[in-house]
C-alpha cells in the first residue's frame, strides 16, 4: 500500500486513490483530523484544540494501530468488487420479454412481401383487410397473417407451459428469444 488517507469526521478511508466513506472510526481519538500514510511512514494531523491551537503533526512508522480500519476498507472494497449476483428474472419478466420479442419478430415477418413491396405494419393492420372486397388479395393476406399469428402464439404458449414447470423447480433456464423463434411455424405469403 503506497498511500493511505483516513479522515475520521466522515469515516473516509482512501487507499491508493480508492476511497470509501462511512466507515467506523470510533477507535480513533476524537482530536484526530486525518491520518496520512506515505508507504513506509505517516503523519497524524490534529484538529484545532479548545484553545484555538492546531497541534503539530505526529509521525508514525507502523500501520498496526490502523489495522482494524484498513480491514473495514478491504471489506468495502471486496463488496464493491464482488457484488452479489443479480436475482434471476421472475417468470413474469421472462414472459414479458419473450412476448415483446416474439411480437416484434412477427411484425418483421409481415413488414415486407417477398417481392420487396411493403407488407403490413402489424397483425392488426393486416386483419383490417379481412373481408375487403376492393382488393381480395389483401383480404387473403389478412386471413393468412391472422391465422399464422394465432399459430405462433399457440406454439409459444405450448412451449411456455412445457418449460415453466421445469423453470419453477430450477431444472431449466428460461428459453431465449432465439429458441422460441426457432419453434415458430414459418410464414408463407399466400400465392394469388
Amino acid at each position: 500500500m503506497k498511500q493511505i488517507t483516513i479522515v475520521p469526521e466522515n469515516g473516509l478511508v482512501m487507499i491508493d486513490g480508492r476511497g470509501f466513506e462511512g466507515l467506523d472510526m470510533t477507535s480513533l481519538a476524537s482530536n484526530i483530523h486525518a491520518v496520512q500514510w506515505y508507504g513506509n511512514s505517516g503523519e497524524i494531523e490534529y484538529k484545532i484544540n479548545a484553545q484555538g491551537v492546531k497541534p503539530a503533526n505526529t509521525s508514525f512508522y507502523s500501520l498496526d494501530a490502523y489495522a482494524r480500519i484498513i480491514a473495514l476498507w478491504e471489506a468495502e472494497k471486496d463488496a464493491a468488487d464482488n457484488p452479489p449476483p443479480a436475482p434471476p428474472p421472475t417468470i413474469e419478466e421472462i414472459q414479458a420479454l419473450l412476448d415483446a420479442g416474439l411480437s416484434t419478430w412477427i411484425h418483421r415477418q409481415i413488414a415486407t412481401r417477398p417481392d420487396g413491396t411493403p407488407g403490413y405494419a402489424s397483425v392488426t393492420s393486416a386483419g383490417n383487410y379481412i373481408g375487403n372486397t376492393v382488393n381480395p388479395k389483401w383480404s387473403l393476406e389478412g386471413e393468412k397473417i391472422r391465422d399464422w399469428n394465432a399459430q405462433c402464439w399457440a406454439k409459444a404458449l405450448e412451449l411456455l407451459n412445457t418449460v415453466l414447470p421445469q423453470m419453477i423447480v430450477g431444472n431449466r433456464e428460461a428459453p431465449s428469444l432465439e429458441e422460441v423463434i426457432a419453434e415458430m411455424p414459418p410464414f408463407e405469403w399466400p400465392v394469388t
